[in-house]
Parts: C-alpha cells; sequence; structure tokens
C-alpha cells in the first residue's frame, strides 16, 4: 500500500474559489453534493483476496493506497500496472489516470481500467474524490475536486515520471475536472495529455441543458440563456461554476482530444444528459474554426437502452468519422498517437 502527501500546487496564492467565507460553505457543499452526487453513495469495500483474484486473472499488479492533498483531504487510489511494465524502468513507463463522473466510484470501472492497461501497455490509476466513497473531507468548491486531481499527478511527477508520459482521462463532470488539471500543469511547464469525454463547457450550461430542452430554435436559445444564467448565479458564488471551454483553448492542440454524442437524430439517440449546446465541443468549435484545427471525434448513440450515449461504454459507441471504429478505439488511437 503506497501513501503520499502533496505539496500546495498553488504557492500560497490560494485557489481562485479562495474568496467564499465560513458562511456561505455550508451552502457550497449543498450544491456539490448536486454537482457530485456520488458522495450520496455507501462506501464499497473489495476485500484483499477478490483484489488478488482479479489481478492474477487479469495478468495485472494491483496496489491501493491513500494520496493527501495540502488541504487535509484523503483520496482512495489504486493502481492497476502490467506485469510486464514493472520490469521497465520508470522513466519509460505510461501512465492514464481516470477522472470519474458524477455518481461513479472507481470501483466500478475497475474491469474498463483493466482492459485499459493491458490494451494499451500502462499503468491505470483511478481515484475517487474527496467525499465520495472511502475518501475523506467534504468538497466546498468544484477546485477542491481539480486539487484532488492536481495531487494525483503530482505523486507521479515526485516519483520521476515524465509529465509526457502521464495522460489524465476525465469522463462528463471528471472531463471537466480533468482539463482544469491539464491546464494547472501547463501553465507552470509540466505538460500531460488529455482525453476529454462527453463532458461540458461549463457546469451552469451542463445544469441549464438538463432544465431546458434540447429546441433548436428561437425559444429553445432564449430558455437556455434564461436558465444558464439563473444557474451561474447560483453556482459562480458557491465556487461551483468553471470555464472548462476556456483551460481546453488554452492547451495546445498536440496534447488533447475530447469526444462528443451526435446530437439526436436518425443516426444517433443523442447524449441524454448534456444537452448539445452545453458540450465541451459547442464551446470550442468557434475558435478551433478560426485556428483551423479539430481536436473533437463525434461519435454515435445507436442503443436507445441508455436514453443516449452519455452513460454507453466507449466500445459502444460508433465513430462518425469511420464507423467500423468505436469510441474506445478512438480512445486507444490518441493514446498510441503520442506514444515513441
Amino acid at each position: 500500500m503506497f501513501r503520499y502527501e502533496a505539496p500546495n500546487p498553488y504557492n500560497n496564492e490560494g485557489s481562485f474559489f479562495s474568496f467564499l467565507s465560513s458562511n456561505s460553505v455550508s451552502s457550497s457543499q449543498s450544491i456539490g453534493k448536486l454537482v457530485l452526487p456520488a458522495q450520496w453513495r455507501e462506501p464499497q469495500n473489495i476485500g484483499e483476496m477478490t483484489l488478488n483474484q482479479f489481478a492474477h486473472a487479469n495478468g495485472l499488479l494491483i496496489q491501493g493506497g491513500y494520496v493527501g492533498t495540502h488541504d487535509s483531504a484523503i483520496l482512495d487510489t489504486i493502481e492497476l500496472k502490467p506485469k510486464a511494465e514493472s520490469n521497465t524502468p520508470l522513466r519509460n513507463q505510461h501512465f492514464i489516470i481516470k477522472f470519474n463522473g458524477n455518481g461513479m466510484f472507481y470501483q466500478d470501472a475497475l474491469r474498463n481500467f483493466a482492459h485499459d492497461a493491458n490494451k494499451l501497455n500502462v499503468t491505470v490509476i483511478g481515484f475517487n474524490y474527496r467525499g465520495v466513497g472511502n475518501s475523506k473531507k467534504t468538497p466546498e468548491t468544484f477546485q477542491d475536486l481539480v486539487t484532488d486531481g492536481i495531487a494525483q499527478v503530482q505523486r507521479l511527477l515526485d516519483s520521476g515520471v515524465d509529465s509526457k508520459k502521464i495522460t489524465v482521462d476525465g469522463l462528463s463532470l471528471g472531463g471537466g475536472v480533468a482539463t482544469m488539471v491539464a491546464s494547472h500543469f501547463h501553465k507552470i511547464g509540466k505538460p500531460v495529455y488529455l482525453w476529454n469525454d462527453r463532458s461540458f463547457a461549463s457546469i451552469s450550461k451542463a445544469a441549464a441543458g438538463v432544465v431546458a430542452p434540447e429546441i433548436d430554435n428561437i425559444f429553445g436559445e432564449t430558455l437556455a440563456t434564461s436558465f444558464e444564467y439563473t444557474s451561474w448565479s447560483l453556482m459562480k458564488p458557491a465556487g461551483w461554476d468553471v470555464n472548462v471551454a476556456k483551460a481546453y483553448n488554452a492547451i495546445p492542440d498536440e496534447y488533447k482530444n475530447h469526444m462528443y454524442v451526435a446530437k439526436k437524430s436518425a443516426r444517433s439517440y443523442g447524449d441524454g444528459v448534456i444537452a448539445h449546446r452545453a458540450s465541451l465541443h459547442e464551446g470550442v468549435k468557434q475558435e478551433e474554426k478560426k485556428k483551423g484545427i479539430r481536436t473533437g471525434h463525434k461519435v454515435y448513440a445507436q442503443n436507445g437502452f441508455f436514453g443516449g450515449g452519455h452513460n454507453m461504454s466507449r466500445s459502444d459507441l460508433v465513430s462518425a468519422e469511420n464507423t467500423s471504429l468505436t469510441g474506445q478505439d478512438q480512445f486507444e488511437n490518441f493514446i498510441r498517437n503520442h506514444r515513441p
């Protein structure tokens, strides 16, 4: 079992949400439980025997541990390493850090982690945000989740891992968190790679999209704008809104990709959770058009069982660029393309 204590990543300047007063902490925590409902779930414990059997069946070395942050959060963390990788010098190893969606535990995705570890010959790291599962301390702002992610990356850097051998891979809410984490490390000259999967341009846009129907006319736009302002006015003062699209745009093109579900049509059931107008893709496409680049991968959700593609596995999503490929194939290609 490993233990690691992360340093303060903000150089004693505080985060950009440090203005919160003690009077607003309670309301911020309440909003946080809406943004991160996994906090309501009962913790899950995987027995040592079960974990050892899983590791043996998948040819992996699995190690659990705890990562501490500078503000006293404790993060339940797991590391899945292909056995062949254990003989490779650490400086030559590659890592993927997984950032969960808002209702997830890392325990929910261990089979997917094992698949990625073996298929891509990488070490996969999963963790639960503070306040989720066996991780400690209630999150008060979105930045707290970013701090958690920064600590996970910093543990690898302090072990001697090259930042360019680290990919942060986030789904939905996790995509937003991973984007802000990647942005942080690019700003300090430690670039990491980013895969943002089915996420949003901002939390307030995502919240508005849940309430406002996906109507492609002036009424739908007006309704969405109204709800977006309302959600922003609640979330921003509480520290739970963030401009993910702006941070994504600032990351160099060669270090990032994102995936989004095509709008609802005869070919796709749509995302089903994040309204298309609230998606990260919609938030960055104009800027990318100006630059003459495209970092997004459109996929179709062709199975209506889940009500849309948001909660489908990547393997069940079909690439719009090449229908013989899946969303998982697109992710794997991204990982391979930035490896020597």
